[in-house]
């Protein structure tokens, strides 16, 4: 939840720093070498957080979300009266 805080509070230039020390700290054998950059931890944190949001209809953000999309389940294409032909090269104009 904190890393979530920290992503609209940060700058690129933040970033860099924390992933300059993230990488010392892996040289030295403190931190996993598979950990990630500090961007994609962020990214990670907010999917969670939105999984969390999403998936309980009780918690208190959950009302700010917009309704579910209804478009791909009532979305239905007419048949094209005219067969599409392809489009010519921006040379062949003549």
């Amino acid at each position: 939840m904190l890393l979530v805080r920290a992503a609209g509070f940060s700058s690129s230039i933040d970033r860099q720093r924390v992933d300059a020390f993230l990488n010392r700290n892996k040289r030295c054998g403190l931190c996993p070498p598979d950990l990630l950059k500090f961007g994609e931890l962020l990214e990670e944190s907010d999917e969670k957080l939105f999984e969390q949001i999403d998936g309980n209809t009780q918690h208190v953000l959950y009302d700010l979300l917009p309704p579910p999309s209804t478009a791909l389940q009532t979305y239905d294409l007419r048949q094209r009266a005219v067969p599409s032909t392809r489009l010519r090269s921006p040379g062949n104009y003549w």
